[in-house]
């Protein structure tokens, strides 16, 4: 288990570091405070969106706190009683407390091929990767080392994997996207996908999302995108680097997403749309046309945020108009 000190050390921290408490920099942490249960070896993070950060830290009594630094001013003395034993003050305690979960208390990860796994002779799995139950992994996949399958994924044909990708239960990669022709009869003709499916290093995936195949090119994935449950993005899609794709988003075929991009939960991106980089998509927004860099689109058919605004504040003027008030219907004479 890490002291504070190496905590501090990792963090790089050091000059940040205080000890209010009667404890020293060899004092050991034993993890984060769950489940109620708050200690003096445990660690907690406090930022300003907190109501009460100082109840915050008195209740937990915790061994190290990482604290937003722009709290020091206020409530620097008051910790000088011992509420805590030592704490860091940090720009970015959310961030800085997830780091040291990571390094310091995040449970081994297995390394195998579970069993029930089906798993192509043909496909090329890296080093140190873990393949779960009830996974099937298709003839001429390839995975990238050090990549995690939780259970009952599949990997069709087509599927490039890159490194320290994580792919949650029942998540589907490389099935056919949805692309037919009408034919002169009025019956429905299937166009042909002989893409596939690339993904980035350092992507995840969430439970039963669903990635499809392209049709002539690939449907891509860049490097450090995160992507919610139940997610589809249809065929010959891209997703910018870093971007975030949450709960229930639909991105449609061709649709091209930028880096850094947000896709808030139930919104759409129509097919062929492209959406600029830097840019921020609505919860339940419907975005019909490309979007400049940076724009935050929202409504159900989605434009940019002070337009709609606009727009429903002279519909909000007309509703709550006085008909008493308005102009009078002429008289005949």
């Amino acid at each position: 288990m890490p002291t504070i000190q190496d905590i501090a050390s990792f963090l790089g921290a050091e000059g940040v570091l205080e000890f209010p408490g009667l404890c020293g920099p060899e004092a050991v942490i034993s993890g984060p405070a769950v489940g109620g249960r708050p200690s003096r070896e445990s660690v907690i993070f406090v930022g300003t969106t907190v109501r009460e950060p100082l109840e915050l830290l008195r209740a937990s009594q915790a061994g190290l706190a990482i604290v937003d630094s722009h709290l020091r001013s206020k409530y620097q003395g008051f910790l000088s009683g011992g509420i805590v034993q030592a704490v860091i003050w940090s720009c970015n305690p959310r961030l800085d407390f997830c780091r040291v979960l990571e390094r310091f208390f995040s449970p081994p990860r297995a390394v195998s091929i579970d069993p029930s796994a089906v798993v192509s002779p043909a496909a090329l799995i890296g080093e140190r990767c873990c393949i779960g139950p009830g996974c099937i992994v298709s003839e001429g996949v390839e995975i990238g080392d050090d990549t995690v399958l939780h259970g009952r994924v599949f990997l069709y044909p087509g599927t490039r994997i890159g490194c320290r990708v994580l792919i949650h239960a029942g998540a589907v990669l490389g099935a056919d996207g949805f692309g037919f022709e009408k034919r002169p009869d009025g019956s429905w003709q299937k166009f042909p996908h002989f893409g596939g499916v690339v993904v980035g290093d350092d992507v995840e995936i969430g439970a039963n999302s669903t990635i499809d195949r392209g049709t002539l090119g690939d449907t891509v994935i860049e490097r450090g995108v995160k992507i919610d449950n139940l997610v589809h993005i249809a065929h010959n899609a891209q997703v910018g680097a870093d971007s975030l794709v949450i709960a229930g988003a639909v991105i449609c075929g061709g649709a091209r997403i930028g880096a850094r991009t947000w896709v808030a939960p139930q919104s759409c991106i129509r097919e062929k749309v492209s959406v600029g980089c830097d840019a921020t998509i609505g919860m339940g927004a419907i975005v019909n046309s490309d979007t400049a860099l940076g724009a935050t689109m929202v409504a159900w058919h989605a434009r940019p945020a002070l337009a709609t605004k606009r727009i429903f504040t002279f519909l909000q003027r007309v509703a709550d108009a006085d008909p008493a008030s308005g102009p009078k219907p002429s008289q005949p004479s």
